[in-house]
């Protein structure tokens, strides 16, 4: 379920990219955050030994919280610890289809505007 869940959030944040920046331009974005979290979301190294400017992001991508939440998962950690990474990748998700929704919104309304100047 909560590799569902993860993969439900980064499609979430993918067509929010896509909506707001453009299909080629959202997506080009989406593979540098990809890029930038797998330094920082110490999966693979561990984030206090890498540069300053890796440390500082690191609170701030969902991989962080993805990472932290499968190592519970696999090692039977705490389950306050599991929902709370749940939580926060679901406010990720959230925010990103509010996004979206509020892109989509606004060029469907710009839309109807000019439909109806049209008429």
């Amino acid at each position: 379920m909560y590799a569902v869940a993860v993969g439900l959030v980064f499609t979430a944040i993918l067509f929010m990219l896509i909506a707001m920046l453009g299909s080629d331009t959202g997506r080009f974005v989406a593979v540098l955050i990809l890029m930038l979290q797998l330094t920082s979301s110490s999966g693979s190294y561990p984030v206090g030994l890498e540069p300053g400017f890796f440390r500082f992001i690191h609170p701030y991508l969902p991989m962080t919280y993805v990472v932290e939440g499968l190592r519970q998962l696999i090692s039977i950690g705490e389950g306050t610890a599991i929902v709370r990474t749940a939580a926060v990748l679901a406010a990720f998700g959230i925010g990103a289809i509010l996004l979206l929704y509020a892109v989509k919104r606004r060029r469907i309304m710009a839309e109807i505007k000019l439909a109806e100047g049209a008429a």
